[in-house]
């Protein structure tokens, strides 16, 4: 969760900086990071009001398992707070997160939310009170994904079913159809045979 006490120096949650192999999924009620790394494996749950480069804690449940689960924070903490230096990393493309960001602005879009109640949602209420502003970056940002996502609504989503290649052709080869709207029939189909 995030890290409130202007006090304490806490890890910044950087996804992309973690050591370790990343997975995230919704469990129906937040965000859930699994992190596994030399062979050991931790399971957090992502607190809806952090956001990406905002310090972070842990938060350890007051119960009878308190202290296993202290101890495997303390196990999984150089994870989040030390990087390898002078080894080359394969760098990671951004398009699937502007993808997902895409995706979600259009259904805020579509749900009839403001552009801003949009920032908010994907970027955090204290970024958007920060950045927002008629001529902002941010604001240049939502309407950029606003615009990708209706593309892909209005057939670009053919880029992400042909894959790479296709991307850097630029051509996605659709089968012709007639004025009617149907596909016309292959050579080799029944419906072809006189």
């Amino acid at each position: 969760m995030p890290d409130e006490d202007p006090e304490t120096v806490a890890p910044v949650f950087d996804l992309w900086a973690f050591a370790g192999r990343k997975t995230i999924c919704h469990d129906g009620s937040r965000l859930t990071l699994k992190l596994t790394r030399y062979g050991r494996s931790w399971q957090l749950g992502i607190a809806r009001t952090l956001a990406a480069a905002e310090p972070f804690i842990f938060a350890i449940a007051p119960d009878e398992r308190a202290e296993a689960r202290l101890r495997e924070a303390e196990q999984a903490l150089p994870a989040f707070v030390s990087r390898q230096t002078g080894l080359v990393r394969a760098r990671f493309s951004a398009e699937p997160i502007i993808t997902m960001q895409s995706l979600q602005a259009l259904d805020g879009h579509r749900a009839g939310a403001s552009e801003r109640d949009i920032a908010i949602a994907l970027f955090g209420e204290r970024i958007v009170m920060e950045k927002w502003h008629s001529d902002s970056e941010l604001r240049a940002r939502v309407r950029y994904l606003l615009q990708r996502s209706r593309a892909v609504m209005n057939g670009g989503y053919r880029r992400l079913l042909w894959g790479t290649a296709a991307r850097r052709a630029g051509e996605f080869p659709m089968p012709a159809t007639d004025p009617s709207g149907r596909k016309p029939a292959r050579r080799d189909s029944p419906s072809s045979a006189g």
